[in-house]
């Protein structure tokens, strides 16, 4: 929302106009040949908001690289989605100009799904690294 006031729409428009946002991007795949069990450190852990210490016995997987996937771990995409719905406080938050970090977390109380997020429920069902998500979704690692 606040790309497009950037970019010159006026903010009216973008308050009444605009019904949902989707965001997408993709992620690698873990290969299904050398997928393997691994634990990851804490500090990618924390980079993905999970706690080390409730997720001691979550089998996490990465992909150590084989001749199916040339060596890169990874066979395949999948897609990472959010979606902000339009409500009332996101509407006025866009026509009064209020900061992306703003409206992003008036979008979260509001229940929306964050690329984060989506990325960590894809981790945790083992379709993907944790690095992965955390290359894709720009969380701080």
């Amino acid at each position: 929302i606040t790309r497009l006031i950037d970019m010159g729409v006026q903010p009216f428009l973008v308050a009444t106009s605009i019904q949902a946002v989707l965001a997408q991007r993709l992620i690698r795949v873990n290969c299904p040949k050398c997928q393997e069990k691994y634990t990851p450190d804490t500090k990618t852990l924390l980079a993905l908001s999970l706690r080390p210490e409730q997720h001691k016995d979550t089998q996490f997987t990465r992909g150590k690289g084989c001749d199916y996937c040339k060596g890169t771990g990874f066979r395949g995409r999948k897609g990472v989605f959010e979606m902000m719905v339009m409500n009332r406080q996101i509407r006025d938050m866009a026509f009064e100009k209020a900061p992306t970090n703003e409206v992003r977390k008036a979008a979260i109380a509001n229940g929306m799904t964050s690329l984060a997020m989506d990325g960590v429920r894809k981790v945790l069902n083992g379709m993907t690294a944790p690095d992965e998500v955390i290359r894709v979704a720009k969380v701080d690692g």
